[in-house]
């Protein structure tokens, strides 16, 4: 669906560029995505992990190799966070009695059950696991930062 920013196209395709020639690194980051597209068929997320490229038109093909690497790797840190999550559980369900229950990964958010008494440690918890995940490559001074939403179902926590 679209989405209106509240002003024209002319000034829409002003604004892009006036970003890009700001910040000409994002650029020349969907040029070489591109290229590694056409050239093997596939994108790497910053844990080199592969995301193979289709479609059938021109504009989708290069849309998903531009964003493949960048929702790839948000995706492939949620994985990080909820295998670091599921191990602390583990561990310390031994001693005492935990009701948390991770139970889906939905785009970039993990969804767990809570009992109502722990909803407020376990959202320091789900925060403080997220935001100091130690990541195999350098984030140049970039923060994770994350949001914890509560509710009784996903969309009311959205």
């Amino acid at each position: 669906f679209p989405v209106t920013i509240g002003c024209s196209e002319e000034e829409a395709k002003q604004i892009i560029k006036d970003y890009l020639s700001q910040f000409p690194g994002v650029q020349q980051y969907m040029k070489d995505m591109k290229l590694q597209m056409y050239k093997k068929g596939y994108v790497l997320t910053m844990f080199n992990r592969r995301i193979y490229i289709s479609g059938k038109r021109k504009a989708e093909r290069e849309r998903q190799a531009i964003n493949g690497p960048i929702q790839g790797t948000a995706s492939d840190v949620n994985q990080m966070a909820l295998i670091k999550i599921s191990n602390f559980i583990e561990e310390y369900s031994q001693n005492y009695i935990l009701r948390l229950f991770p139970n889906n990964i939905i785009h970039d958010s993990i969804v767990c059950e809570v009992h109502d008494e722990e909803v407020d440690w376990t959202k320091d918890f789900m925060k403080q696991t997220m935001e100091t995940l130690e990541l195999p490559f350098d984030m140049r001074g970039v923060a994770l930062k994350s949001d914890v939403d509560v509710g009784t179902t996903f969309a009311e926590a959205k």
